[in-house]
């Protein structure tokens, strides 16, 4: 039995990464002594946001994490029912391409090949994502808004110029 780290992983599938040797001779001998391999959940975002970040390329990223799971190691974690919620981060796991209105998060499109590698792969992501959203989460926000955490979004006001159904006449200010 051998637990590989996301550092491991990631030196294996960077050839220019200064121990990419040491890791490949870790997973040749895992592979001839026929060890099972064991991984924390968390590796496989730590090496697929390090991959991305390095090559600039969420393809790249991905190509990571499958190849990681075609390895088929044994996932360190245990979890039931979970729920991807667009709207409702937690907010340990933002990746820094989310837009915060209040308590509300908007995934932006230009980012949605990030996300989309998370809902594809759930087993992998579990931060994030909601157990019982419906019974659970939802009615503590609701709680907790009632004290004043986590707002509700609001929109911005709009000066008119961008709101033609907007009617400012009635209240006495111009656009």
């Amino acid at each position: 039995m051998a637990v590989i780290d996301a550092s491991v992983w990631v030196s294996y599938y960077r050839k220019e990464n200064k121990f990419h040797e040491y890791a490949k001779n870790i997973f040749l001998s895992l592979d001839s002594n026929q060890e099972k391999i064991f991984i924390p959940a968390i590796a496989f975002t730590e090496a697929a946001g390090v991959i991305k970040r390095s090559t600039q390329d969420s393809a790249d990223a991905g190509k990571v994490v499958r190849n990681m799971k075609s390895m088929r190691p044994e996932v360190l974690i245990e979890f039931g029912e979970l729920e991807f919620c667009s709207y409702l981060l937690p907010e340990f796991v933002f990746t820094g391409h989310e837009i915060c209105r209040g308590g509300q998060v908007e995934l932006p499109v230009k980012h949605r090949d990030y996300f989309d590698l998370i809902l594809n792969n759930a087993d992998l992501f579990p931060g994030f994502y909601h157990i019982d959203l419906a019974n659970n989460v939802l009615p503590k926000l609701s709680m907790l808004r009632q004290f004043g955490f986590y707002p509700e979004a609001v929109e911005p006001e709009s000066c008119g110029a961008h709101s033609p159904g907007k009617d400012f006449a009635a209240t006495g200010k111009t656009a």
